[in-house]
């Protein structure tokens, strides 16, 4: 049977308590049996009756004894199971326990000491449970996949970036090999290389699942004293980086080539005057004039270089104002009937409404539509249609520029409103075209906060749209 501290230290008491009262009182028989016959006269009947006192003092001794040692048991033990029940709850997470300080023996040092130490915890526990917090905060919004490996390459933490990233979710991820997850060789001899040499690896790595993706991963050793007890990866998105210096390069060969064939046409024809066409007046006017034709061209290329680099770098100064879209589209259509004429087109207007209104720079959205226009009159075969068409549409007007052309490949038509994109390249450079005009309409219409798409079917036409922002009706 198992006995609690309490009964323990009580029954010790009494055992204590009990030797010296038989002790006391062996000496007590001992003396009456000494003293006994050195008095004959004394009565048996007041020997027997001492000998009942005795035994009653004795008694009552024991009982004494016991409520005093349960007393004292008590003092003792209440503080410590008291301690007990704390650790308990101290151990389930439970700190709002408070202990009480009755004495300032042992047991109430105990007391203070359990104290002390379960306010120490908790401050410790809620320090690291706020590091826990900022470093999970810090791993779920860093932008950049974040792979924790053990020293068998399994996955042991990964966060949201990186889920995403290989379209994977944690819980299926750890405890898998990282090849599993990754699916790179480069990457997994970039791993083993950093465990072998201890020291950062660095590698470019191309992800094809879930979608294609170029990572820069820095994969680093984890040291624990002189061990190396698990590996880092930190994987960079660099993708849009990568594309942003691809266009560049691409930008700068596609200048040079656009720069290079009027100044080819210039030179070449300017050796040919040098070199005695001069004397034929003739040939001479005719190469004078398309000397002239190039560096008009050259001179509207760097025009719209300069103002696309000015719209992209938001440097270009808009002045807003509220404007009637239908007075501005007549101008255009006037000062294009010329060319209407020319090229045996019919130009329609179709507005919502007569007072149709928008917000934005006048100038500017009238070479919007201009540029429009222009492509629109270089693809439509003669007798062909041209529409303008404007509605609005809740807060925001939309205009669409269709027309009756050869229209453009699906293949073509996500690209038209790239740098120097085009679709049938030696027309639209003998046109006179720059290849910037598309681009320019994209970003002036997006710096007024609108949109701009195109819809086009092959043989039967192209629609180029784009929304501004309603004015208020004009008086």
């Amino acid at each position: 049977m198992r006995l609690s501290l309490r009964w323990k230290l009580t029954l010790s008491y009494l055992l204590v308590i009990s030797v010296l009262i038989l002790v006391l009182g062996g000496l007590l028989l001992h003396a009456w049996n000494v003293l006994g016959p050195m008095f004959p006269a004394v009565a048996p009947a007041v020997w027997r009756r001492l000998e009942l006192m005795l035994l009653t003092a004795v008694g009552l001794a024991v009982l004494v004894a016991f409520f005093l040692g349960v007393k004292l048991a008590s003092d003792i033990s209440n503080p410590l199971e008291e301690v007990t029940r704390a650790a308990r709850r101290l151990a389930q997470g439970d700190f709002s326990v408070h202990l009480r300080r009755e004495s300032r023996d042992e047991i109430g040092e105990l007391a203070a000491a359990f104290a002390h130490m379960s306010e120490t915890l908790k401050a410790k526990l809620e320090e690291i449970a706020a590091a826990k917090s900022r470093l999970e905060a810090v791993l779920r919004y860093t932008v950049s996949g974040l792979v924790l490996l053990d020293t068998r390459g399994r996955v042991m933490m990964m966060n949201p970036a990186a889920e995403k990233l290989f379209g994977l979710s944690a819980e299926a991820a750890v405890g898998r090999h990282h090849i599993e997850v990754i699916r790179d060789y480069h990457l997994s001899a970039a791993i083993g290389e950093a465990k072998e040499k201890r020291c950062v690896v660095s590698r470019e790595v191309n992800l094809l699942y879930p979608e294609e993706r170029t990572v820069q991963a820095y994969v680093a050793p984890v040291w624990e004293t002189d061990e190396i007890t698990g590996l880092i990866v930190v994987f960079h998105d660099i993708t849009e980086l990568r594309r942003l210096e691809r266009l560049r390069t691409e930008f700068v060969a596609s200048v040079s080539h656009e720069l290079r064939t009027p100044l080819t046409a210039i030179r070449g024809f300017s050796e040919t005057l040098l070199n005695g066409a001069l004397e034929d007046r003739a040939a001479a006017e005719h190469f004078l004039r398309i000397i002239d034709d190039e560096a008009r061209r050259l001179s509207a290329l760097i025009d719209d270089l300069l103002d696309l680099s000015r719209l992209e770098l938001k440097r270009a100064n808009l002045n807003i104002v509220t404007f009637a879209l239908g007075p501005l589209v007549e101008s255009i259509a006037t000062s294009l009937k010329p060319r209407l004429e020319k090229a045996e087109l019919r130009l329609e207007i179709a507005l919502s409404e007569p007072d149709l209104s928008v917000q934005g720079d006048k100038d500017r959205i009238r070479q919007v539509l201009l540029n429009l226009l222009d492509n629109s009159i270089k693809y439509t075969p003669p007798g062909g249609r041209i529409t303008v068409r404007a509605v609005r549409q809740g807060e925001t007007v939309q205009v669409e520029v269709e027309d009756t052309g050869r229209g453009i490949p699906p293949e073509d038509l996500g690209r038209i409103f790239e740098r120097f994109y085009r679709v049938d390249k030696a027309r639209s450079r003998g046109d006179g075209g720059t290849g910037l005009g598309l681009a320019i309409v994209k970003h002036i219409v997006e710096l007024h906060g609108g949109r701009v798409w195109a819809t086009s079917r092959l043989g039967k036409g192209t629609t180029i749209s784009f929304t501004l922002p309603a004015g208020k009706p004009l008086t």
